[in-house]
């Protein structure tokens, strides 16, 4: 069949078949848990999984509209449930490590057997370190994989980090102060203050994994750089370059820098050379992408705003708006794309998309068209009634394209995007209408295709996969149950066994009732809520508008154990002299596992009496 005109019709409602292949499946009840627990019908949408070791990161989306609230749930890959579907935010560290945000914003951060190990204001996973910092003190905390203390650093956040390096930010009055440090053998080594290194205020973008180089030097605002195994390169104001090794010394370069195999950065001529001391990169100019054999770079030059296709050797293959990869490079001129490989040979030429916005059609083809395994060049268009997907295959230079009939709701089409998985070679789609007049946003997933549009999957199940979870797992709805099969090629994982109770994050207070209240004289005012058995105490809130109770301006806030408040005070007196309407609100709190405290939600508002009484 031609895949130039073969098309595929894809159905907005899926009705899955409840036959099975010979697969390893398991059932997780995930939406009987998610009908009882936050009470929405059995067609409440998963929002998205993902496998992260053995854990099954499960979000759920309640409802349709533009921010949509969802909530986040955790299961393992036997089926059982870790933490119900009922959390702001769920996620997998790196390491295994977990941190679950509460509905109250508080983090907890687990271990990989769920044992509860404390509460953070974030945490990273740093190689197989675990680095948080906490929401009392300005310290950070560093521990081993086997939750061993190794570091207890003073400073406010983690700046960024890679590798084994990390930058702590220290706050000074206005002037704050920056501190590189590195892990290593169970010992965090302070290597410097670069504080006088220009500009780390957003370091954590600054240090970019390009492959196994980290470059530094190419545009002004970039300056800390892994560039070679075991350096990490850092550029003062005055231009000056320094390379950290991987033991911690620091030393000082002024002439030419090794970038890449063949490749150096000059720090005289502020340019890129080549082992000839050909100019390659000329100054005010920066790289965007070198090819992994290292024969062709793509640089952006500020100079004549354009980019450049250039060799090794210094000659200059194409210019204009470019797009490289390593196996072939991507130019736009009169309304087309035009795919090219290296050798200067067309291989591909497409029109843009329709729904393309012309101010903005460099952003659109930079992000729509992508590399994979150094093979497939990825593009898809949305025209008016179908999406149409390409796939270029650069090793044999064939075409593969399929489309995807647009379901049209009322005068608007749904809008479909595709998706590559590059560890299954195969597209997801999902299909997206979205009306902010109506606050509408509905999405789903349709399911893997490849690239001739046929299910990616037919040949291990029947079932129309809605999720790849990663490393040969895979999952699919059926009535009230999700499943999860297992790719034959695929080794199962071993699971960890939980602990047999685990410590769940503490739960907001009820939002009470106030029962009474009582102004006594010009001196006093009692106030009696509904007694909450799990609560710690209550805080009762006084305003002296509605306007100001809507803003949450209190004139006074009080506290107490007691669920019978008895204010008095010189504040509260000249309120209750002047005779005018206030209105009152309380919440109940509980203490988190670290003392911090936890409010929960303020009750209805209450107008307090005008006239005091006996």
């Amino acid at each position: 069949m031609n895949t130039y005109k073969k098309t595929i019709s894809v159905i907005m409602s899926i009705i899955i078949l409840c036959t099975f292949n010979n697969i390893n499946v398991f059932k997780a009840e995930i939406h009987g848990d998610i009908k009882k627990e936050l009470s929405i019908d059995s067609t409440a949408m998963i929002n998205d999984m993902y496998l992260k070791d053995d854990k099954i990161v499960v979000s759920c989306r309640l409802d349709d509209t533009c921010e949509p609230v969802i909530k986040y749930g955790l299961y393992n890959l036997a089926g059982k449930k870790l933490l119900d579907i009922k959390y702001k935010h769920i996620k997998v560290l790196e390491n295994g490590y977990i941190v679950v945000t509460s509905m109250a914003n508080h983090k907890y951060l687990y271990s990989p057997k769920m044992e509860f190990l404390t509460n953070v204001k974030e945490a990273y996973a740093i190689n197989n370190y675990i680095v948080y910092t906490t929401k009392k003190k300005r310290t950070i905390f560093v521990y081993n994989e086997n939750w061993e203390s190794v570091a207890t650093i003073k400073g406010k956040t983690i700046q960024g980090y890679e590798d084994n390096f990390f930058i702590v930010k220290n706050n000074g009055g206005d002037i704050s102060s920056y501190t590189l440090y590195m892990l290593t053998d169970n010992f965090c080594q302070k290597i410097d203050d670069v504080s006088a290194f220009d500009s780390l205020y957003n370091a954590n973008d600054k240090i970019r994994n390009l492959g196994d180089y980290y470059f530094c030097i190419f545009d002004s605002d970039e300056y800390i750089k892994k560039i070679s195994d075991g350096y990490i390169y850092i550029s003062d104001t005055d231009n000056n370059a320094y390379l950290i090794s991987d033991t911690g010394s620091i030393s000082k370069y002024t002439d030419h820098i090794e970038i890449y195999p063949g490749l150096f950065y000059d720090n005289l001529q502020d340019s890129i050379v080549n082992s000839q001391g050909k100019i390659i990169v000329p100054r005010d100019a920066y790289i965007i992408n070198i090819t992994k054999n290292g024969k062709y770079l793509c640089y952006y030059d500020k100079l004549s705003d354009q980019d450049y296709i250039v060799s090794n050797t210094g000659d200059i293959i194409s210019s204009g708006y470019l797009i490289s990869f390593n196996s072939c490079y991507v130019k736009l001129k009169k309304g087309k794309i035009y795919f090219y490989a290296y050798d200067g040979s067309l291989i591909f030429s497409s029109t843009y998309s329709s729904y393309c916005d012309p101010e903005y059609i460099e952003e659109f083809v930079e992000d729509s068209i992508k590399e994979y395994n150094d093979k497939y060049i990825s593009f898809d268009s949305n025209k008016k009634k179908k999406l149409s997907v390409y796939t270029l295959d650069t090793k044999t230079k064939k075409l593969h394209s399929f489309n995807v009939k647009r379901v049209k709701k009322g005068k608007h089409y749904y809008y479909l995007n595709a998706e590559f998985n590059d560890e299954l070679n195969a597209y997801k789609i999902t299909s997206n209408y979205v009306n902010y007049k109506e606050d509408i946003n509905k999405s789903q997933n349709l399911g893997y295709f490849d690239f001739d549009g046929n299910n990616a999957f037919s040949t291990f199940t029947k079932k129309m996969v809605n999720f790849y979870l990663g490393d040969g797992y895979y999952s699919y709805k059926d009535k009230s149950h999700i499943y999860i099969g297992l790719l034959p090629s695929y080794e199962p994982k071993k699971v960890i066994t939980p602990v047999d109770n685990i410590l769940l994050p503490i739960k907001k207070s009820k939002k009470p009732i106030v029962k009474s209240i009582k102004v006594k004289g010009t001196k006093s005012l009692s106030i009696l809520v509904s007694k909450d058995k799990s609560a710690k105490g209550y805080q009762v809130a006084i305003y002296t508008s509605k306007k100001r109770a809507q803003k949450d301006r209190a004139y006074m806030r009080r506290q107490s154990t007691s669920p019978s408040f008895l204010l008095t005070s010189k504040r509260l007196s000249r309120l209750l002299k002047k005779k005018k309407t206030f209105y009152i609100k309380v919440r109940a709190y509980k203490l988190d596992y670290d003392g911090s405290i936890i409010y929960g939600r303020w009750s209805k508002r209450k107008t307090a009496p005008i006239s005091p009484s006996n």
